[in-house]
C-alpha cells in the first residue's frame, strides 16, 4: 500500500469502529488510501495506535479514539468527541454460537448491545448532522447468519438481521436529505487465525470455493462510501442461497421498496404461468409492492366459432349425414 496511489475523494472524516483488527483494520486501512481522515476506534489502545501509525506511515491521517460500545455513555462520548462525520463504518461487534440453552442473558444483552444498540445511537448521533449537510455515507457491517437460518446461531443471526432492517429503515428516513445507507452482509472472512480452518470449510460453500480476505471486503466499503457510489442506498452487498443450498457474495440493489406497476400482455394461462413465476421471484429482490396484470379482453367466441367442424353434435342438432356425438376439441 503506498500514498503514491492514493484518490482524492475527501476532504472528510471516517469513523470506523473496531478498526483495530480484521475487517474494520483492512476498511481504515483503504480509507485513508482514499484520503479521508480516519477515526480508528477500538477498546485496545495499543493495537489502534499501531494501526493510526501504519497510515501515517503510508502518508494518511488518522487518530485513535477508545470506547466501549456495549456502554450507552461511551458510544454518547464518541459521538461527541469525533464531532462532524462525512463516513459511518458500523463495524464493531461480537458474535456467539451454540445451543440456545446454553446462553446466558448477560451474553445475550451483550450480543444486542454491543451489536445493535451501539449502531442504533451512533447513527441517532451523527445521521442528523449528515442530513444538515446534505452529505454522509452510513456502512454498516451485516453478515450472511442475518439473512439465512444457521444452527446454533439465533442470537447473533438476530442481532445482524436487526442491522440489515435498521439499514433500510435509515437509508429512507435518511436518503432524501443526502445521506446513503447501505450494508455489507459478508459470508466467511478471514478475519482472524484462530478461525481460519472454519473459515476455509465455510468458504467451500461459495461460488468462488474461498472465504474472502478482510481487505475484499474492504474496498466494497470504500466503494460504498466514495462518490462512485452515489446512487446507491438501501443496498446490500450479500450472500445468498444458491438452488443447491450453498452460498455466494452478491450485489441486492433496491433493498429499499419501490413501487411499480407491471403490465402483462394478454396470453393464454399456459404461456402467462412462467412469466408471473419470474416477476415474483424479481419482486422477492426489489421488494415489489403491487403487481398488478392486465390482459386485453377479447369478445367471447361463439359455439360455432369454436366448433366449427359440422361433425360435432354436442351442442346442437346434426343436420349433417355422417355428424357421431364426440366431444368438441376445438
Amino acid at each position: 500500500m503506498s500514498a503514491a496511489t492514493n484518490t482524492t475523494v475527501g476532504p472528510g472524516t471516517a469513523l470506523v469502529t473496531g478498526a483495530t483488527s480484521g475487517i474494520g483494520r483492512a476498511t481504515a486501512l483503504r480509507l485513508a488510501l482514499d484520503g479521508w481522515d480516519v477515526i480508528v476506534h477500538g477498546r485496545n489502545a495499543e493495537r489502534g495506535t499501531e494501526v493510526v501509525r501504519e497510515i501515517e506511515t503510508n502518508g494518511g491521517r488518522a487518530r485513535f479514539v477508545a470506547a466501549n460500545l456495549s456502554d450507552l455513555a461511551d458510544v454518547r462520548s464518541l459521538v461527541s468527541e469525533v464531532g462532524e462525520v462525512d463516513v459511518l463504518v458500523n463495524n464493531a461487534g461480537r458474535s456467539w454460537f451454540g445451543p440456545s440453552a446454553d446462553l446466558d442473558e448477560a451474553t445475550y444483552d451483550d450480543l444486542f448491545d454491543g451489536n445493535v444498540r451501539s449502531a442504533y445511537f451512533l447513527v441517532a448521533g451523527i445521521a442528523p448532522g449528515m442530513a444538515e449537510r446534505s452529505s454522509g455515507s452510513i456502512i454498516s457491517v451485516a453478515s450472511m447468519a442475518g439473512q439465512i437460518g444457521l444452527a446454533n446461531g439465533a442470537a447473533y443471526g438476530a442481532t445482524k438481521a436487526t442491522l440489515s432492517s435498521m439499514t433500510r429503515s435509515w437509508a429512507a428516513e435518511f436518503s432524501q436529505r443526502g445521506v446513503r445507507v447501505n450494508a455489507v452482509a459478508n459470508g466467511p472472512v478471514f478475519s482472524t487465525p484462530e478461525r481460519s480452518e472454519l473459515i476455509e470449510q465455510l468458504g467451500k460453500t461459495t461460488l468462488l470455493g474461498r472465504g474472502a480476505e478482510v481487505e475484499e471486503i474492504a474496498e466494497v466499503i470504500a466503494f460504498l462510501a466514495s462518490p462512485k457510489a452515489s446512487y446507491v442506498t438501501g443496498a446490500a452487498y450479500r450472500r445468498r442461497r444458491r438452488p443447491h443450498g450453498d452460498m455466494s457474495l452478491m450485489l441486492a440493489v433496491a433493498e429499499h421498496p419501490v413501487a411499480c406497476d407491471i403490465t402483462v400482455p394478454a396470453v393464454d394461462r399456459a404461456a402467462r404461468r412462467p412469466l408471473l413465476r419470474l416477476v415474483g421471484l424479481a419482486s422477492t429482490t426489489v421488494n415489489l409492492m403491487r403487481l398488478r396484470t392486465r390482459t386485453t379482453q377479447r369478445p367471447r367466441r361463439s359455439l360455432d366459432d369454436r366448433c366449427p367442424s359440422p361433425l360435432d353434435t354436442r351442442t346442437r342438432p346434426s343436420d349433417h349425414p355422417g355428424a357421431v356425438n364426440r366431444p368438441c376439441r376445438h
